[in-house]
């Protein structure tokens, strides 16, 4: 398990109303669903837009964005669909969705090169401006409902266009350096596997990184075998280990700083994040939003994983599979609608 540690985020790199019927009453859908075609530059996305059923002329809408890695428009993980359950209760609230397949995903083109960061941003950019142009969207109530590095995208949007985007949820969203994010997290999952955390842990954790911020896989590989063993990391996995970490897409990554586009936030942000959380630190990203946007609302729910679920071990927490019959928590579904309504 341990050897596994350093190659996790390349993985995965977040007022009450109804969301189930009561006992004994038949579960009605308040709302209707359509497959739709979004243009992105050169390249087409497909995706979801879920519509309240009855409307009384334009409604809000809120663009959902996924995490790192090729995720499809519900961004299932284990069967367990996150964004498809968020597009539902916005629905029976009166707000409409939008969420979109990644590029090269579903029914999404791949387009050429590799899709970046900055690649994203502009995707979701397109996506603000398709639903911004359809009628039934009242075009100052967009908001952007980030998970995971979805959220800095949506920070970046927002920084970006700031008379166009009316609000921001980041769910589990990074908002510090790359490379302070990794060593945090991996000191997180090394902990909850039962690791006594000393410092000798940290300056290997940060030496290793501190080289994949380089890019330069000759300081990547003889940082890995130098501190490989403290970082809870086995020999025979170190060149597995090299080449994903040298991987240019975690690269850039760990390069990037999460938290620079946070000060030219003007629009309000709601900002949640897991007390469970193992891959984004929960006290740490959530008071540097806080820093940089005053206003922002933050919120720990206890019990929370990275995915937004309630479990009721910091280990099912950990292991996504276990945890994929668990639902989207209700109360930060409660969160999310209280604070876009």
């Amino acid at each position: 398990m341990k050897a596994k540690i350093l190659s996790l985020f390349v993985l995965f790199v977040f007022s009450a109303f109804p969301l189930f019927a009561q006992e004994g009453e038949p579960f009605v859908k308040h709302y209707t669903e359509t497959d739709v075609k979004v243009k992105s530059g050169d390249v087409t996305l497909a995706g979801t837009l879920t519509m309240p059923a009855e409307t009384k002329g334009p409604v809000g809408a809120a663009l959902l964005i996924s995490g790192s890695g090729a995720q499809d428009r519900d961004e299932n993980i284990f069967g367990y669909k996150p964004f498809a359950e968020i597009a539902h209760a916005l629905a029976e609230a009166g707000i409409a969705s939008l969420r979109l397949d990644d590029r090269g995903v579903g029914g999404s083109d791949k387009g050429s090169g590799v899709a970046t960061f900055e690649t994203r941003v502009k995707d979701a950019w397109a996506a603000v401006e398709w639903l911004r142009a359809d009628p039934r969207i009242d075009r100052e109530f967009v908001s952007l409902i980030g998970h995971s590095e979805g959220g800095a995208i949506a920070f970046t949007v927002a920084a970006e266009h700031p008379d166009e985007i009316f609000a921001i949820v980041a769910l589990a969203t990074p908002a510090v350096k790359g490379k302070d994010l990794m060593v945090r997290q991996n000191e997180l999952l090394l902990s909850a596997l039962g690791q006594m955390l000393t410092p000798d842990v940290h300056d290997a954790l940060a030496a290793i990184f501190g080289a994949v911020e380089t890019g330069d896989k000759a300081k990547i590989t003889e940082a890995v075998h130098a501190n490989g063993s403290k970082a809870g990391m086995l020999p025979q996995t170190y060149e597995m280990q090299i080449q994903a970490l040298s991987d240019p897409a975690y690269v850039e990554m760990i390069q990037r700083d999460y938290g620079a586009m946070l000060g030219r936030v003007k629009c309000p942000v709601l900002a949640i994040c897991g007390e469970w959380d193992f891959q984004v630190d929960p006290d740490t990203n959530l008071l540097a939003v806080k820093r940089a946007i005053p206003d922002a609302q933050i919120i720990k729910p206890d019990c929370t994983n990275h995915l937004m679920q309630r479990t009721e071990t910091r280990d099912e927490s950990l292991q996504y599979g276990r945890a994929a019959s668990r639902p989207f928590s209700p109360d930060v579904m409660r969160m999310i609608v209280d604070f876009l309504r």
